[in-house]
Protein backbone atom coordinates (compact mmCIF):
# COMPACT_ATOMS: atom_id res chain seq x y z
CA UNK A 1 0.00 0.00 0.00
CA UNK A 2 2.85 2.35 0.84
CA UNK A 3 4.59 1.62 -2.41
CA UNK A 4 1.31 2.15 -4.24
CA UNK A 5 0.94 5.61 -2.63
CA UNK A 6 4.45 6.58 -3.67
CA UNK A 7 3.92 5.33 -7.20
CA UNK A 8 0.62 7.21 -7.40
CA UNK A 9 2.35 10.46 -6.35
CA UNK A 10 5.07 9.99 -8.92
CA UNK A 11 2.53 9.09 -11.62
CA UNK A 12 0.40 12.16 -10.93
CA UNK A 13 3.46 14.41 -11.03
CA UNK A 14 4.71 12.82 -14.20
CA UNK A 15 1.31 13.38 -15.79
CA UNK A 16 1.30 17.04 -14.69
CA UNK A 17 4.78 17.52 -16.12
CA UNK A 18 4.07 15.76 -19.42
CA UNK A 19 0.77 17.58 -19.86
CA UNK A 20 2.72 20.84 -19.75
CA UNK A 21 5.35 19.81 -22.29
CA UNK A 22 4.92 21.54 -25.63
CA UNK A 23 1.51 22.87 -24.66
CA UNK A 24 2.15 26.04 -26.67
CA UNK A 25 4.48 27.23 -29.45
CA UNK A 26 8.04 28.26 -28.74
CA UNK A 27 8.57 26.24 -25.58
CA UNK A 28 11.98 24.62 -24.99
CA UNK A 29 12.41 21.71 -27.38
CA UNK A 30 12.37 18.23 -25.91
CA UNK A 31 14.96 17.20 -28.50
CA UNK A 32 17.38 19.98 -29.40
CA UNK A 33 18.24 18.23 -32.65
CA UNK A 34 14.60 18.42 -33.88
CA UNK A 35 15.30 21.50 -35.96
CA UNK A 36 18.26 19.83 -37.71
CA UNK A 37 16.14 16.76 -38.45
CA UNK A 38 13.37 19.03 -39.80
CA UNK A 39 15.81 20.74 -42.18
CA UNK A 40 17.25 17.43 -43.37
CA UNK A 41 13.83 15.86 -43.93
CA UNK A 42 11.90 18.78 -45.42
CA UNK A 43 14.24 21.53 -46.65
CA UNK A 44 17.25 19.67 -47.99
CA UNK A 45 19.09 21.42 -50.82
CA UNK A 46 19.70 18.19 -52.74
CA UNK A 47 16.09 17.10 -53.28
CA UNK A 48 14.94 16.69 -56.88
CA UNK A 49 12.99 19.68 -58.18
CA UNK A 50 10.83 17.59 -60.48
CA UNK A 51 8.06 14.98 -60.24
CA UNK A 52 10.07 12.10 -61.73
CA UNK A 53 9.46 8.88 -59.78
CA UNK A 54 12.94 7.48 -60.50
CA UNK A 55 14.69 10.64 -59.27
CA UNK A 56 12.69 10.59 -56.05
CA UNK A 57 13.22 6.89 -55.47
CA UNK A 58 16.98 7.34 -55.91
CA UNK A 59 16.93 10.32 -53.53
CA UNK A 60 15.03 8.39 -50.84
CA UNK A 61 17.39 5.42 -51.12
CA UNK A 62 20.42 7.72 -51.00
CA UNK A 63 19.05 9.30 -47.81
CA UNK A 64 18.03 5.87 -46.44
CA UNK A 65 14.74 7.55 -45.62
CA UNK A 66 12.17 4.83 -46.27
CA UNK A 67 10.58 4.73 -42.83
CA UNK A 68 7.68 7.05 -43.69
CA UNK A 69 5.19 6.29 -46.45
CA UNK A 70 4.27 9.95 -47.07
CA UNK A 71 6.90 12.66 -47.10
CA UNK A 72 6.75 16.34 -47.94
CA UNK A 73 9.61 18.39 -49.33
CA UNK A 74 9.48 22.16 -49.11
CA UNK A 75 11.40 24.35 -51.52
CA UNK A 76 14.83 25.28 -50.08
CA UNK A 77 14.53 28.91 -51.32
CA UNK A 78 11.43 29.17 -49.08
CA UNK A 79 13.44 28.38 -45.93
CA UNK A 80 13.07 31.86 -44.38
CA UNK A 81 9.34 31.91 -45.12
CA UNK A 82 8.94 28.43 -43.63
CA UNK A 83 10.81 29.44 -40.47
CA UNK A 84 8.65 32.58 -40.22
CA UNK A 85 5.58 30.35 -39.69
CA UNK A 86 6.88 30.02 -36.12
CA UNK A 87 6.46 33.78 -35.61
CA UNK A 88 3.42 36.05 -35.20
CA UNK A 89 4.15 37.49 -38.64
CA UNK A 90 3.44 34.34 -40.64
CA UNK A 91 1.80 31.78 -38.34
CA UNK A 92 -1.31 31.18 -36.24
CA UNK A 93 -1.46 28.72 -33.37
CA UNK A 94 -3.31 25.67 -34.64
CA UNK A 95 -3.15 23.56 -31.44
CA UNK A 96 -0.62 22.95 -28.69
CA UNK A 97 2.81 23.79 -30.14
CA UNK A 98 1.62 23.53 -33.76
CA UNK A 99 1.30 26.64 -35.91
CA UNK A 100 -0.39 26.89 -39.29
CA UNK A 101 0.98 29.19 -41.97
CA UNK A 102 -0.99 32.33 -42.80
CA UNK A 103 -0.03 31.85 -46.46
CA UNK A 104 -0.03 28.79 -48.67
CA UNK A 105 3.15 26.99 -49.69
CA UNK A 106 3.82 24.87 -52.76
CA UNK A 107 5.82 21.73 -52.04
CA UNK A 108 6.37 18.20 -53.33
CA UNK A 109 4.64 15.27 -51.67
CA UNK A 110 6.10 11.79 -52.19
CA UNK A 111 4.26 8.59 -51.39
CA UNK A 112 6.41 5.44 -51.20
CA UNK A 113 6.40 1.90 -49.87
CA UNK A 114 7.80 1.52 -46.39
CA UNK A 115 11.31 0.07 -46.19
CA UNK A 116 11.66 -0.35 -49.99
CA UNK A 117 11.48 3.31 -51.07
CA UNK A 118 9.51 2.31 -54.17
CA UNK A 119 7.73 5.52 -55.13
CA UNK A 120 3.99 5.23 -55.72
CA UNK A 121 3.11 8.88 -56.26
CA UNK A 122 4.78 12.29 -56.57
CA UNK A 123 2.64 15.42 -56.61
CA UNK A 124 3.03 19.14 -56.25
CA UNK A 125 0.78 20.41 -53.46
CA UNK A 126 -0.26 23.96 -52.58
CA UNK A 127 -1.76 24.45 -49.12
CA UNK A 128 -1.16 25.92 -45.67
CA UNK A 129 1.54 24.06 -43.76
CA UNK A 130 1.34 22.99 -40.12
CA UNK A 131 4.58 23.03 -38.13
CA UNK A 132 5.57 22.10 -34.60
CA UNK A 133 7.35 25.21 -33.31
CA UNK A 134 9.81 24.78 -30.45
CA UNK A 135 12.51 26.89 -28.85
CA UNK A 136 15.91 25.70 -30.09
CA UNK A 137 18.97 27.67 -28.90
CA UNK A 138 16.74 30.61 -27.89
CA UNK A 139 15.04 30.86 -31.30
CA UNK A 140 11.58 29.52 -32.11
CA UNK A 141 12.15 27.00 -34.90
CA UNK A 142 10.11 24.40 -36.82
CA UNK A 143 10.84 20.90 -35.53
CA UNK A 144 8.18 18.88 -37.34
CA UNK A 145 5.95 19.16 -40.42
CA UNK A 146 2.48 17.75 -39.86
CA UNK A 147 0.32 16.53 -42.72
CA UNK A 148 -2.57 18.93 -43.39
CA UNK A 149 -5.08 16.19 -44.24
CA UNK A 150 -8.18 18.35 -43.99
CA UNK A 151 -6.68 21.24 -45.98
CA UNK A 152 -7.06 23.39 -42.87
CA UNK A 153 -6.62 27.14 -43.08
CA UNK A 154 -5.71 29.60 -40.34
CA UNK A 155 -8.63 31.15 -38.53
CA UNK A 156 -8.62 34.86 -37.88
CA UNK A 157 -9.72 34.39 -34.26
CA UNK A 158 -6.80 32.06 -33.44
CA UNK A 159 -3.80 33.45 -31.60
CA UNK A 160 -0.66 34.30 -33.54
CA UNK A 161 2.18 31.81 -33.26
CA UNK A 162 4.09 33.29 -30.36
CA UNK A 163 5.78 32.26 -27.15
CA UNK A 164 3.24 32.35 -24.31
CA UNK A 165 3.39 35.09 -21.74
CA UNK A 166 5.52 34.74 -18.63
CA UNK A 167 2.35 34.05 -16.61
CA UNK A 168 1.94 30.70 -18.38
CA UNK A 169 5.61 29.84 -17.81
CA UNK A 170 5.18 30.67 -14.12
CA UNK A 171 2.23 28.26 -13.91
CA UNK A 172 4.27 25.43 -15.44
CA UNK A 173 7.20 26.07 -13.09
CA UNK A 174 4.78 26.13 -10.14
CA UNK A 175 3.25 22.81 -11.27
CA UNK A 176 6.76 21.30 -11.53
CA UNK A 177 7.58 22.44 -7.98
CA UNK A 178 4.27 21.10 -6.70
CA UNK A 179 5.05 17.81 -8.41
CA UNK A 180 8.43 17.63 -6.68
CA UNK A 181 6.88 18.48 -3.32
CA UNK A 182 4.17 15.81 -3.70
CA UNK A 183 6.77 13.22 -4.68
CA UNK A 184 8.94 14.06 -1.66
CA UNK A 185 5.93 13.97 0.67
CA UNK A 186 4.86 10.62 -0.78
CA UNK A 187 8.34 9.17 -0.29
CA UNK A 188 8.57 10.60 3.24
CA UNK A 189 5.18 9.08 4.06
CA UNK A 190 6.34 5.69 2.81
CA UNK A 191 9.55 5.95 4.85
CA UNK A 192 7.71 6.94 8.05
CA UNK A 193 5.09 4.23 7.66
CA UNK A 194 7.66 1.58 6.82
Amino acid sequence: MKLLSALLSVSVCLFIHLAGANWAPCQPAEFTYGYSVFLKRHLSSDTPDNLNYNDWEAYLKRQTDCDRSLQSFLSPPDRDKVEDVCTPTAGKQQRENYCISKNKFTFISVQSELSTCIVKNVTRVTQHIILACDMVHNVCRPTQLEENKGHLEPREQDADCVKPTEDHGFMIRAADRLCLLLTLLGLAFCYLMG
